[in-house]
């Protein structure tokens, strides 16, 4: 930690509040746990009670409690014989303060004990002694104006006397009007630790403690002692003093990041380190090793805490299949109860053998994947990795991180990627068929990001554990973990392409996609209704930039060489409207401008460099001043200045750009319905409609070709619908019906099917 950490060392709660003061500064911020944050403290305490009690006294029981920061602030008035000093409490604010508060309520529960549980006092505390003493320790010194133990955050500070100091019920508290956030934070807090105290308190007496039996209010008196006992001995911390504020304000940055919680990773390692304690089978020091060089994968790349987090919660969604609806005992929550509580995990109720072998796997399977993670959470080091990887898929990948339901399809990228050769045809195949479905139904469709959440998870194990046998599964985890695990790797990816290509139809079918990019405002969705607009400028830049790569293709590669990457693109780009968003002038306007404006037609991008100078200007001037000069093939193709541009200009663009769209995010599944003429985009959206899920198939893309260029013999279709009287696959449209080349009416287009 460097020369600036004075005086570090290992002290459980008791030793940090013997002779001292604990005073709250007012740069900290006040009281902020929640519900969850409380609960996960008694848990905690559940727990290690619960180890105690197993281990009999056979070996130490401790629970690592966090980093505690201090700064001495002077010797003070002391209400005791022992001089007290008083500290600043730099980081730790929060679990001291809960701590008191859980020593309070446990004091008040032992009031109401006092003169009903008989204790020998010769050999044990009675409630009367145990309140005082820890009351003394924890809150105030026998009731002495200078006895306080702790002064709370200045917005707290108030509540806490009443809630604390005077013992004074949470509901006088929260029905005050004023209160503010902070203090009914504290107030809920002790809500639940009542709460939490009425359901062991309910457990255990038979009756109202008054009337209860002997037995069961030792037993209850019992559970309290080892509460308060936990909280002397067994929460250890690493507790940091330091001399001044400088020294402070550093030690701050570095312990905790300005007073946040232990992560999720540093709760796991701290556990899986504790059953290396525990089980001789383990290497502690192996487990600490693997854990580490994991999260060194991801923080030598520059991630930080919370990164680390999202690849833990990642990894464990592939590792175990697990999602918040599918998951065993789901009224468990956090990771890092679940890894210690579950049997099928690292529970230290499993057998030695079984849970070393879980163990061992789960962190080795953390080291294997922790490059996975940072490969396609940042594309950019994925074309690093792999120099000669295609652009387009590194686009694609970017593209799933841009979107807003990014951490859906980590999991199953991670699989792909250890299970597959990144540069081969089947990782291409899992990316491209992700990429579609994330860009047709979350970017432009505007689905609910949490669709597919769980399917996608779940395939992402699926994949994962594709070349395990049922034995392998069943001996890591103790059961199986879904009830269908694919039995290779090759059948894994053509069942999970097949399952989102058929969900990209379902939930982001080619009828809605078109809509959507049709709309008169794809920004914000003036005059529609239920539509947002692309959230994400990126959206629009992504379709842009991809158009433009398509545009440059067909130039060669001089002209794909010149572009860059996306990355680079959607920080330099800027979307521009072609007839201006706001025109200085009358000439510069569309007709019935403020509806046709933000349409996709009129969208295009310029570049730093271009003149930007004449961006409110008419067309004509536009044109000469900034299009015609821009090196941008999508600015290339707009007409020439003295044919203008027009609603019909619009339109025209707009419908090139949604047959590109069509194109670029196809399904794999395609229909082909072989016309005699070319159709509107009406009558073509009319047959979508009408042949989707037909024969138990849903189609993601339906292709149009004229009959006299296309060819029915070929082996890569097969016919799914056909004419009745003759068998044949060519149809007329005309006023809305179908009909086959051999005039026969048809109840549904005839099509073939590419898969």
């Amino acid at each position: 930690m460097g020369d600036c950490m004075a005086n570090a060392e290992q002290q459980n709660l008791q030793q940090i509040f013997h002779q001292s003061r604990l005073n709250v500064p007012r740069y900290q911020r006040s009281y902020a746990w929640d519900e969850q944050q409380v609960d996960d403290l008694l848990d905690d305490l559940e727990y290690v009670i619960e180890r105690q009690h197993e281990l009999a006294n056979e070996r130490d029981v401790v629970h690592y409690f966090g980093t505690i920061v201090l700064e001495e602030d002077k010797k003070i008035d002391s209400p005791t014989p022992n001089d007290w000093t008083l500290y600043d409490i730099v980081d730790g604010q929060q679990r001291i303060t809960t701590i008191s508060l859980l020593v309070g309520c446990v004091c008040e529960e032992l009031a109401k004990l006092q003169g009903y549980v008989e204790v020998d006092t010769s050999t044990q505390n009675s409630p009367e002694e145990l309140y005082e003493t820890y009351r003394n320790m924890y809150i105030k010194y026998k009731n002495k104006d200078n006895g306080r133990r702790l002064t709370p955050a200045q917005l707290t500070q108030n509540a806490y006397s009443k809630l604390v100091i005077s013992e004074q019920e949470p509901d006088g508290v929260l029905t005050e009007s004023n209160q503010i956030l902070p203090a009914r934070k504290l107030a809920r807090a002790k809500e639940n630790i009542q709460a939490w105290l009425d359901d062991h308190r309910g457990s255990r007496l038979d009756n109202e403690i008054e009337s209860a039996r002997q037995e069961n209010l030792h037993d209850y008196f019992s559970f309290l002692y080892d509460v308060l006992s936990a909280i002397d001995d067994i929460f250890e911390v690493t507790k940091y003093e330091v001399d001044d504020t400088a020294e402070a304000g550093r030690l701050f940055e570095v312990v905790n990041d300005r007073g946040k919680d232990l992560t999720t990773a540093e709760k796991v390692k701290s556990h899986l380190l504790y059953c290396a304690g525990e089980v001789e089978l383990l290497d502690s020091e192996a487990v600490a090793r693997d854990f580490n060089e994991a999260v060194e994968v991801i923080t030598n790349q520059g991630g930080d805490e919370e990164l680390v987090d999202q690849f833990i919660a990642r990894h464990w969604e592939m590792f175990t299949g697990e999602t918040n609806r599918s998951r065993p005992q789901s009224d468990i929550n956090g990771l890092h109860r679940r890894i210690k509580q579950l049997d099928r995990y690292a529970s230290l109720e499993r057998d030695h053998k079984e849970l070393a072998n879980w163990i061992q796997t789960y962190v080795e399977s953390l080291l294997d994947s922790a490059g996975a993670f940072y490969a396609v959470y940042d594309a950019d080091h994925l074309q690093d990795e792999y120099s000669s990887i295609d652009d387009e898929l590194v686009n694609r990948i970017r593209s799933i991180g841009n979107s807003g339901a990014a951490s859906n399809f980590r999991p199953i990228l991670m699989a792909a990627y250890l299970q597959l050769n990144v540069l081969g045809e089947d990782f291409e195949r899992v990316v491209e068929v992700c990429e579609t479905f994330s860009f047709r139904a979350f970017e432009v469709v505007n689905r609910s990001t949490t669709l597919l959440r769980r399917s996608l998870k779940q395939e992402a194990h699926k994949l994962y554990m594709a070349d395990w046998t049922d034995e392998e599964i069943e001996g890591i985890f103790g059961v199986l973990t879904m009830d269908e695990i694919y039995g290779d790797v090759d059948t894994a990816v053509d069942e999970i392409c097949r399952f989102i290509d058929e969900k990209t139809a379902e939930r982001a079918p080619e009828t809605d996609f078109i809509e959507h990019l049709t709309r008169n405002d794809i920004f914000q969705g003036e005059h529609t209704t239920g539509w947002g607009g692309f959230k994400n400028k990126n959206t629009i830049l992504y379709l842009l930039y991809e158009y433009e790569r398509n545009l440059r293709a067909g130039e060669g590669d001089t002209g794909l060489y010149s572009l860059v990457d996306f990355a680079s693109f959607s920080e330099e780009a800027e979307v521009e409207h072609i007839a201006p968003k706001n025109p200085d002038i009358e000439a510069a306007k569309l007709e019935d401008h403020d509806f046709h404006k933000n349409r996709l037609g009129n969208q295009a991008f310029l570049w730093p460099e271009d003149n930007k100078t004449a961006s409110n200007s008419p067309y004509d001037q536009k044109y000469e001043d900034v299009y015609s000069e821009s090196k941008v093939a999508t600015l290339e193709e707009l007409p020439e200045a003295s044919e203008g541009w027009t609603v019909e200009s619009v339109e025209e663009r707009e419908s090139r750009l949604v047959d590109f769209a069509l194109e670029r995010w196809s399904g794999e599944t395609t229909g082909r319905v072989i016309i005699d003429e070319e159709l509107s985009r009406e009558q073509e959206n009319e047959i979508r409609s009408a042949i989707q899920d037909r024969n138990g198939v849903r189609i993601a893309t339906v292709e149009f070709a004229l009959s006299s260029e296309a060819d029915v013999s070929s082996d890569e279709y097969e016919n799914k619908e056909t004419c009745s009287n003759c068998g044949g696959v060519y149809i007329s449209v005309s006023d809305g019906e179908w009909t086959c080349a051999c005039g026969s009416e048809l109840s549904v287009p005839s099509y073939q099917i590419s898969q």
